[in-house]
C-alpha cells in the first residue's frame, strides 16, 4: 500500500489554523523582491495583503485592520504557514514500509504590502523597508524551523516498526515542531526584539 494512503498530510502554523486564502493575493513582483530572502527559496509562495497610509500611523492603522489572524484570532503582522504530506514507494506485497517513507513540505508566507510606498516621504519609505526587512527575517525562521521539522519528521518515521506507528511518531513530531515556532515567537515577541515593530 503506498504510504500516502495509510497517512494523511498534516497543515500546521505557527499560530493555527491557517486563515481563508482568498483573503490574500498574489505578492507583486515588488514584494517578492523585497522579500527576496524567502521568496527565492525552494516550496515556498509568498502572499500578501494590501495596507496603505501616508505617514507611520495611518500606515499602522492599516496594518492593524487588515493583518491576518491566527485560530485564537490573534492579529499579526505577518505569518507563516507550512504543510507536510508523506509517501512511500509502493511494494508488490501491497505492504508499507517505513523505511521508504519521504517527507515533502510546502510553506506559505503572508507579508504586507505597501500601496502607497511611492507616495510617502523618503523617511517613511526609509523606515517601511527596514521593518519590512526584518519582518521578513522574522519569518524565514519561521520558515527554517518547518524545513528542520521535515527532516526530523523523516529520520522519526522511518525509525517506527510500521506505518500505523509512523502515523504516531509524526503526529508527535509535528506538535513539538509548532511549539518550537511558539516559542520562538515568545522568545522574539512576535519579532519584536529583532527590529520587526512598526
Amino acid at each position: 500500500m503506498n504510504v500516502s494512503t495509510v497517512l494523511v498530510s498534516a497543515l500546521l502554523s505557527q499560530a493555527g489554523l491557517p486563515p481563508q486564502l482568498s483573503d490574500f493575493q498574489p505578492a507583486s513582483a515588488a514584494v517578492l523582491e523585497a522579500a527576496s530572502a524567502i521568496s527565492t527559496l525552494p516550496d515556498t509562495t509568498v502572499l500578501s495583503y494590501p495596507v496603505s497610509g501616508r505617514d507611520r500611523r495611518s500606515i499602522r492603522a492599516s496594518m492593524s485592520e487588515k493583518s491576518p489572524a491566527n485560530a485564537e484570532g490573534e492579529q499579526h503582522d505577518a505569518l507563516t504557514f507550512w504543510r507536510y504530506e508523506f509517501g512511500a514507494a509502493p511494494f508488490a506485497d501491497g505492504q508499507c514500509r517505513p523505511e521508504t517513507i519521504e517527507v515533502r513540505y510546502t510553506v506559505l508566507v503572508v507579508l504586507p504590502e505597501l500601496m502607497t510606498r511611492d507616495q510617502i516621504s523618503v523617511r517613511e519609505r526609509a523606515e517601511w523597508d527596514r521593518y519590512f526587512a526584518r519582518v521578513v527575517n522574522h519569518e524565514s525562521r519561521h520558515r527554517q524551523i518547518a524545513v528542520e521539522g521535515a527532516d526530523r519528521l523523516r529520520e522519526v518515521m522511518r525509525a517506527a516498526p510500521t506505518c500505523e506507528e509512523a502515523q504516531v511518531f509524526a503526529a508527535s513530531e509535528m506538535e513539538r515542531i509548532a511549539q518550537t515556532s511558539v516559542e520562538f515567537d515568545a522568545e522574539t515577541q512576535h519579532g519584536a526584539t529583532d527590529g520587526a515593530v512598526y
